[in-house]
């Protein structure tokens, strides 16, 4: 296990362009089970964790808490934490709300633990609300993390841009093809063709694809 930990610690200390096909399963290995990774696509598995990095956080250290704005998420590689969700139906500890209270003391409860391989905060991927939990590491920990950026670019909106796009011009060549085809089969049959006028006509066609 130690061998495999440090193969992804060093396979993320490496630029996503340093990064080599085997740097990359290195980490899909560990992670592809996540349930996150799970709905994905292969190939935006990998292309997550060509990107992917590690963070470090020492013993009781929050990762997160409840309120912030974040832009991550995050994949335990090492250690623990726990989830810590404000306590409902308590006064607010400052004596500014009276309905629901969003101040950063408020008390707060464990709803669960999480421990390597867990992943967590998956909604700043998508959105900017606030963070509804604090993490709370139990000891030194190490977590793999994906970027907002890095999620629209090869899950996301951006993504799904790209693939329109590239159905978009695909469906176009199709159809510049059959109407040159379909101009070809009346041309080829025409008397007096010559047959390197024809191998030319048919390369003029087919080329489209190669555009």
């Amino acid at each position: 296990m130690g061998t495999r930990l440090n193969a992804i610690r060093e396979a993320c200390r490496l630029t996503p362009d340093e990064r080599s096909e085997d740097n990359i399963n290195d980490v899909l290995e560990f992670v592809r089970d996540v349930k996150f990774f799970a709905k994905l696509t292969n190939l935006q598995q990998k292309s997550l964790c060509k990107t992917m990095t590690i963070e470090s956080f020492d013993p009781r250290q929050n990762i997160f808490e409840v309120g912030d704005v974040g832009d991550k998420y995050y994949i335990i590689l090492t250690g623990s934490v726990s989830v810590q969700v404000p306590v409902p139906n308590t006064p607010c500890p400052n004596g500014i709300h009276t309905v629901r209270c969003d101040c950063k003391n408020r008390p707060l409860e464990t709803t669960v633990f999480l421990a390597k391989g867990s992943g967590f905060g998956e909604l700043a991927l998508q959105s900017d609300q606030p963070r509804s939990a604090t993490i709370f590491t139990g000891e030194k920990t190490e977590v793999l993390v994906i970027t907002r950026d890095d999620y629209e670019m090869y899950v996301g909106a951006l993504w799904e841009g790209v693939v329109r796009h590239g159905l978009a011009v695909s469906l176009h060549k199709i159809a510049v093809f059959l109407a040159d085809v379909g101009s070809m089969g009346q041309q080829l049959f025409l008397p007096g063709s010559s047959n390197t006028w024809k191998v030319s006509r048919i390369r003029s066609c087919t080329s489209v694809f190669n555009a």
